[in-house]
């Protein structure tokens, strides 16, 4: 599990380092958890990985969304995880961290065909270089499995939350 090293506060814009933090701090906080669901021989991976955990017999991707689960009606994972995935027969878990505390489970299922999206209604903010050519796969929420619920009540409907630093 890597910290926020020198390394890494280079690679980004400043105002994108609570984001990353964020998300190293959730990895963290989460990792006994995803070791003791889906392999004791699970190891964390370095920042740039395609998955966040491997071993020889499983991958898992843990992405933290700033939103309420319920927010939208798909999560969004990079087409490159889908295709990653799929290249062995390791088992392949993406889960989702919401800012209502919740989290949610999604299997890759590799038999089946995964069709790619490109959002060109997304555009790229101070925070994020979003980049519309990206192909994503959007997953439909109710292909998901809670693995634990909110603990948090939504006081508004917006998406992202404010990260103190």
């Amino acid at each position: 599990m890597e910290l926020l090293t020198p390394t890494i506060i280079k690679q980004f814009k400043k105002e994108n380092l609570s984001y990353i933090k964020y998300g190293l701090d959730k990895e963290q906080e989460l990792k006994q958890f995803i070791i003791n669901r889906y392999d004791s021989q699970l190891k964390p991976t370095k920042h740039y990985a395609k998955f966040d955990f491997e071993s020889n017999r499983t991958r898992v991707e843990l992405k933290n969304r700033t939103c309420n689960h319920f927010s939208f009606d798909t999560t969004m994972v990079g087409y490159n995880k889908i295709l990653e995935g799929k290249k062995d027969d390791r088992d392949c878990f993406f889960l989702f961290s919401f800012a209502d505390g919740s989290l949610f489970e999604w299997k890759l299922d590799k038999t089946r065909e995964y069709t790619p999206t490109q959002r060109t209604d997304f555009k790229a903010t101070s925070y994020t270089p979003f980049n519309p050519m990206k192909a994503n796969y959007y997953i439909p929420m109710c292909e998901c499995s809670m693995l634990m619920p909110p603990i948090l009540e939504p006081k508004e409907t917006g998406c992202l939350i404010k990260i103190k630093t």
